[in-house]
């Protein structure tokens, strides 16, 4: 089930978009940490960490000592217990860090038949281990935000030592994962800074102290603090509330039921465990249709009817406002008001594709509702008469909608989105600055200072795009590098070597692939001419060089790599971060896929019609003391009239000092074993 406009709904299956559907390149993995017993510890009830230690088990992050019932909080965490609890707080928040991440279970796993097999350094931790699995998506996901080996500077020895104590400042080190904007700011200025830890790092972590750091790291969490400004795929704005109650049944029901109620309470079950079938709405007809006095429930439900047309849905939508409208106030609920308020949102977003003016239609007849409600009810709808606005192109109005709707964090993080999408960077600023003002929780503190630390993250987005043209300008004034890539495009994959001559602007391409329909594995040489825009590929079926072809783009990202980074910044909206820890500088480069299809439009170049580009996200892996470009990471969808295009792939970059030239043979096309 997906989470479209607020809540998840069944109908939504029908309509998802290429980018979900798929999910084994594009969406991150579901493997899960070993979940922790459900015990009551018996060694904990006058301990400090009590609230701490039952709060992370609620969480399903920790667990007891074996079957003993206790949890031993005066006992050291292990290494291994540590890095289980990190990924166990890692999967609760996977999809936040997949923009920054990029990994999917692909990449736990492998891709297959040898390419691109995780692996880890140490000699103690191999697959039958009980931490393996924990410590190898831990240190894949560190490796990818920081670059080759950054897990092994927090543990830089031949052996992990699982069952050691860890240190305070290795547990911090680890907790590192989770904070966007760090660039040179020591682990120990980052952790005072969000309150994960408090006073000095020196030191061995106690299993009491390790569940009170953890469970501030998932309040912290909780807050979505990664990058919460940025839409990589063009799906998360305008943001609306989450709601998780979705199936209520409106009215209380005792044991004894009349047969309209059993009928009623069973056909909700039904469509709750998605076991409904097309009696099930039948009934609920029959009872929309009788004097049944549920019947804000029933219209309700009949709205999730996927037998008849969603614009019939909407009907039903629409029909349940009025019937709760019909309630006594003492009936009447926020609760129940936003849940059928993002149910007509929703409905909207499932009829868009195929009708275009139906977010103006559906907002044309809830403005109509406003003066029905009292005042805490306007409150409640505004923001989905907020985003229905945006979806209207009414974006200024939206604005002032949302400015004014108080104490509703998604409320202030779509007012800052939208100014800065609508270039009012300053009004953005001053609204952020205003949160310092208000009501000073916690939640309020972290909002305050992520929303600040992207403001000035965005502030820096033209030296970042300086920072990435100077390195790879570097490579390019070399004489000549070898990129060693894997790839995987739409089931294809590949391992290749790339030898690149700057002098000559000749490339000698090595290595194999494997199609999706065989078992075996296919050769490739080539050269490519990048001066005369012409390559020469031998064939190995009938073992000789097939000629010069003209090289012609197929795919939008081809397009993309011809154009320099200013380009990208200037023209395409392209958003950047920077990491650094250790010996690299990491650059993350979102390019908006809206954007980038309008662009597209506007080339005219010679490929498929693109109909949606679901995401577009690039990392540089800079090397800090060469400034040149290392190694680089993709994910890359397109989306045609005729394909469906996946690319994802790593490539590193070393100095190639040797001249290139195309051989007689591949210019004449004449038989030779290479």
């Amino acid at each position: 089930m997906t989470n479209v406009g607020g809540f998840s709904s069944k109908k939504t299956v029908q309509t998802v978009s290429a980018f979900l559907l798929c999910a084994v390149l594009t969406f991150p993995g579901v493997a899960k940490a070993n979940e922790p017993s459900k015990t009551t510890f018996t060694d904990i009830e006058n301990h400090w960490a009590k609230k701490a230690i039952l709060e992370n088990q609620e969480n399903g992050l920790i667990s007891g000592m074996g079957k003993t019932g206790q949890f031993q909080p005066e006992r050291y965490m292990t290494r291994g217990e540590f890095l289980t609890l990190i990924d166990r707080c890692y999967l609760k928040s996977e999809q936040d860090l997949f923009s920054l991440t990029l990994l999917t279970e692909e990449d736990e796993i492998g891709w297959g038949d040898g390419f691109r097999q995780p692996y880890l350094p140490y000699t103690d931790v191999d697959r039958m281990t009980w931490v393996y699995p924990s410590v190898l998506r831990v240190a894949l996901v560190y490796d990818s935000l920081f670059g080759d080996h950054a897990f092994q500077r927090i543990f830089p020895t031949e052996k992990l030592h699982p069952e050691e104590p860890i240190s305070r400042s290795e547990a911090a080190d680890l907790m590192r994962l989770f904070i966007v904007n760090q660039k040179d700011q020591s682990t120990e200025e980052l952790m005072h800074k969000w309150g994960l830890f408090t006073g000095s790092l020196d030191g061995k972590l106690k299993r009491g102290e390790a569940a009170v750091v953890v469970n501030r790291l998932n309040e912290y969490l909780q807050e979505h603090p990664i990058l919460p400004l940025l839409d990589y795929n063009n799906s998360k704005f305008p943001l609306v509330p989450e709601i998780t109650e979705i199936y209520p049944l409106f009215e209380d029901y005792g044991s004894t039921l009349t047969d309209a109620e059993n009928t009623y309470v069973n056909n909700v079950n039904l469509i709750a465990d998605h076991e409904d079938e097309k009696k099930t709405f039948e009934e609920l007809q029959k009872l929309a249709n009788s004097n049944f006095s549920n019947q804000l429930g029933v219209q309700y439900y009949l709205s999730w009817n996927q037998y008849e047309p969603l614009s019939q849905n909407l009907v039903h939508a629409f029909l349940a406002l009025d019937q709760y409208l019909t309630l006594k106030p003492d009936k009447q609920s926020q609760e129940t008001l936003r849940l059928l308020a993002a149910n007509l949102y929703d409905l909207s977003l499932q009829i868009e594709p195929n009708d275009p003016s139906v977010f103006q239609e559906v907002l044309t007849k809830l403005l109509s509702y406003e003066d029905k409600l009292d005042e805490k009810g306007k409150e409640t709808i505004a923001i989905y008469l907020a985003a229905l606005e945006t979806r209207s192109g009414k974006v200024p109005e939206a604005i002032t909608r949302y400015q004014a709707i108080k104490g509703d964090k998604s409320a202030v993080l779509n007012a800052v989105y939208y100014l800065i999408a609508t270039n009012h960077i300053d009004q953005a600023k001053q609204m952020v600055e205003g949160l310092k003002t208000e009501e000073n929780t916690i939640a309020n503190q972290h909002l305050y200072q992520t929303l600040q630390d992207e403001m000035q993250m965005l502030d820096q987005q033209k030296q970042y795009a300086d920072k990435l043209q100077s390195a790879m300008q570097k490579l390019d004034a070399i004489p000549g590098y070898q990129a060693t890539g894997e790839s995987n495009l739409s089931g294809y994959l590949f391992h290749y070597t790339d030898q690149v001559d700057n002098r000559s602007q000749i490339t000698h391409t090595n290595g194999y692939y494997k199609s999706p329909e065989k078992l075996v594995f296919d050769k490739i040489e080539m050269y490519s001419d990048n001066r005369a825009q012409r390559y020469y590929s031998y064939d190995f079926d009938e073992n000789k060089w097939s000629g010069p072809k003209e090289s012609k783009m197929d795919y939008v990202h081809e397009w993309l790599q011809k154009q320099d980074v200013d380009f990208r910044l200037q023209r395409l909206g392209a958003r950047y971060s920077l990491q650094t820890i250790g010996d690299y500088d990491v650059i993350t480069e979102w390019i908006p896929g809206k954007k980038l299809q309008d662009r597209i439009n506007q080339e005219k170049l010679n490929i498929q019609t693109v109909k949606d580009i679901p995401a577009f996200i690039t990392k540089y892996y800079i090397d800090r003391k060469s400034g040149m470009l290392h190694s680089r990471t993709w994910r890359y969808e397109e989306t045609y009239t005729q394909e469906y295009v996946a690319y994802v792939g790593y490539e590193s970059y070393q100095p190639y000092d040797q001249t290139i030239r195309l051989p007689k043979e591949a210019v004449s096309g004449t038989v030779n074993n290479p």
